[in-house]
């Protein structure tokens, strides 16, 4: 484990170690910084240690290669984020102010209701020093860690939708019910799986033959799906389920109630960077990629398609066709991802 990876799993660093990181990471193109990043914050024994976390503050906005939203925090109603002004903020008072323990406290509040006062929608910092970033990735390869890293994630939120991304057969499914079999809260998977066109759709299309690409499915559909889960407005919303024996996807099928606390969404192209689906990005609470070896994908997709009718020939060929056209375009989003997971390891620890 790297001394970012370690800093970032424990959320806590000095000073010198945050800088040292910083300085050591390779620079990034400012197009790949464009977009809106999910933030953690390190505690480094500063003053104001905690603040970001008490205040809900959600992350950063980069709007093109001089500007940035540095402060970016959820609505009340958490259907949307706005900006905040760091200059409207009393940091002197702040600092001078003896400050109460931040530990389990919650200020998100308080910044909702100064909204009008400290919101801007003029980007206040200059982005031009993005050629020096890089975003590190947390690879979690346990489920212990896991777990925890959820309860961390669930602290002062009522809801938290993770997507879960990876490569056709890096084990999605396996993880996410993995996961919601060992947490201590209700939750449910939502399957992007169940917004695949119908086959019918597909063959008046001339898609069928590639069935599984990225315009295979009803993107929209989707996008407005999470939307939906959330804003919690509805008492229930029921999300379609994709059924592998007809292979074909079952409209309602999965009932979300307004109280699940906990909703894990899966499927290929959650971090893909095109309309509607870069909007995921700011639904959900963190995105999660799944790194497994190609060998033993390879492996687990014939093994799919033969259980499912394929001859051994068709199902090889498809899995080296389609599903690996389609995989190597997953893999081109996963830097964008929150957290990468060690399938293989994280197997071993279940």
């Amino acid at each position: 484990m790297s001394v970012a990876e370690q800093m970032v799993r424990d959320e806590r660093a000095t000073t010198e170690e945050a800088l040292a990181v910083f300085d050591a990471a390779e620079p990034v193109e400012t197009e790949f910084m464009i977009g809106t990043w999910r933030g953690a914050e390190l505690q480094t024994g500063h003053p104001m240690d905690g603040m970001l976390v008490a205040s809900r503050w959600w992350g950063k906005q980069f709007v093109d290669g001089e500007t940035v939203h540095p402060l970016l925090f959820p609505t009340a109603d958490g259907r949307a984020l706005w900006a905040l002004d760091p200059k409207r903020l009393p940091v002197s008072v702040l600092l001078n102010a003896p400050l109460p323990s931040l530990e389990n406290r919650s200020l998100g509040g308080l910044v909702n209701a100064a909204r009008p006062l400290l919101q801007t929608k003029k980007p206040k910092t200059s982005s031009a020093a993005t050629q020096t970033v890089r975003k590190e990735h947390v690879v979690i390869a346990d489920i212990a860690d896991l777990l925890a890293h959820v309860a961390r994630l669930r602290e002062g939120r009522e809801r938290i939708i993770i997507g879960v991304v990876g490569e056709p057969g890096s084990g999605k499914s396996t993880v996410s019910k993995a996961l919601i079999d060992r947490l201590d809260a209700a939750a449910v998977i939502v399957p992007m799986d169940g917004f695949h066109l119908a086959n019918n759709e597909l063959q008046r299309l001339g898609r069928a033959d590639r069935k599984g690409a990225i315009d295979t499915f009803d993107a929209h559909g989707y996008v407005n799906l999470v939307q939906r889960l959330r804003a919690r407005a509805e008492s229930v919303v029921y999300a379609p389920d994709y059924v592998r024996d007809i292979e074909e996807a079952i409209a309602g099928a999965i009932a979300i109630p307004s109280d699940m606390p906990v909703i894990i969404t899966e499927g290929n192209y959650l971090l893909a960077r095109d309309e509607p689906w870069s909007g995921l990005r700011e639904l959900v609470d963190e995105l999660w990629y799944l790194d497994t070896p190609a060998d033993v994908r390879l492996e687990r997709l014939i093994k799919r398609h033969i259980r499912f009718g394929k001859t051994p020939e068709q199902a090889r060929r498809w899995a080296l066709g389609p599903d690996e056209t389609n995989a190597r375009f997953i893999r081109g989003t996963r830097e964008a991802a929150d957290q990468t997971i060690d399938v293989l390891a994280f197997s071993r620890s279940l």
